[in-house]
């Protein structure tokens, strides 16, 4: 049973010894790296680690889906569009008020005034966010279109206190960041 199913799923069983060694391998130099992460991350370079992959996102979402879940129509789309630009270029203004903009303008009620800590990996798996990091701190982006609706982003600084409190999960996101680009 064990051959059919390499036979299916078309391996060889040396194919499926190698993707097991490999497996093992990976594993090795993962607890190794681990092992060697409480020297290799000083208090200093875990605190650049954080000031350069983390960061607070706040937004505005102008949402595409109507009441009843179905995506609007090509124009309505489009005028969506053109609004969230416009709320990019006076979020952009020197003299901007991004959480009024944010009062008046955002449909999701999930994000508030405060914005949402992030790292580098989060934002590289959410679709949305993934041009937060080329953001400076404090600046606002042009509207991000997504098949949902359009994101206007703004990078801000993380809150005082957050790597005190965050300090084991950041070690840990910075020991997992290190390891894949040994990969």
């Amino acid at each position: 049973a064990y051959l059919d199913y390499l036979k299916q799923s078309m391996l060889t069983d040396r194919t499926y010894d190698k993707f097991q060694e490999n497996s093992y391998y990976s594993s090795m130099l993962y607890n190794y790296m681990m092992a060697d992460s409480e020297s290799y991350y000083t208090d200093e370079s875990l605190r650049q680690y954080f000031t350069s992959h983390y960061a607070t996102v706040k937004y505005i979402f102008f949402s595409f889906i109507d009441e009843d879940g179905a995506t609007m129509d090509k124009e309505i789309c489009q005028g969506i569009i053109d609004l969230a630009q416009t709320v990019s270029r006076m979020a952009q203004a020197t003299d901007a008020d991004f959480d009024a903009l944010m009062a008046e303008y955002n449909e999701d009620v999930s994000m508030t005034a405060d914005g949402f800590p992030i790292s580098t990996l989060e934002a590289d798996s959410t679709e949305y966010l993934t041009t937060l990091f080329d953001l400076e701190e404090n600046q606002v982006g042009e509207p991000v279109i997504q098949s949902d609706g359009c994101y206007v982003l703004k990078r801000c600084p993380v809150p005082a206190g957050y790597y005190d409190e965050n300090q084991r999960d950041i070690f840990l996101a910075a020991c997992n960041d290190r390891f894949e680009q040994s990969m």
